[in-house]
């Protein structure tokens, strides 16, 4: 594919709410090679706008050079760069959750041992 090898960042920006200010940022990071994913609307109010925007890049030390691009833009104030990937990755991915409100012990067994057994051996 051809985000292959690519590492993700979501760059937190505020921009002035201005004609071509969006296109502006995106040319400077695509010009340094770049790749835009998503772009995320947080919030808009009075004369800013500030978004979420995925950018795709070949390894750190070109998300670096990226921050760089983006700080160096009068328009735009990066406010975060973060790891969504990693984020979703702590504390796991994957839950198991039972199908039904176990608050009570009796319901406990209905659902476990020694209710399963019980239908193990019925299944059988």
């Amino acid at each position: 594919m051809w985000w292959d090898g690519k590492i993700q960042r979501t760059f937190r920006c505020r921009l002035r709410q201005t004609p071509g200010s969006l296109g502006r940022l995106l040319t400077a990071v695509g010009e340094q090679g770049g790749l835009i994913g998503e772009i995320r609307t947080i919030q808009m109010g009075g004369s800013v706008v500030v978004r979420d925007i995925t950018i795709l890049a070949d390894d750190v030390g070109h998300i670096d050079r990226l921050v760089k691009t983006v700080n160096a833009s009068t328009e735009v104030e990066l406010l975060e760069v973060r790891d969504e990937v990693l984020e979703m990755h702590q504390g796991g991915k994957i839950a198991i959750r039972s199908r039904y409100d176990i608050s009570s012990i009796s319901t406990l067994r209905r659902v476990y041992t020694p209710g399963v057994a019980e239908v193990s051996l019925k299944i059988r």
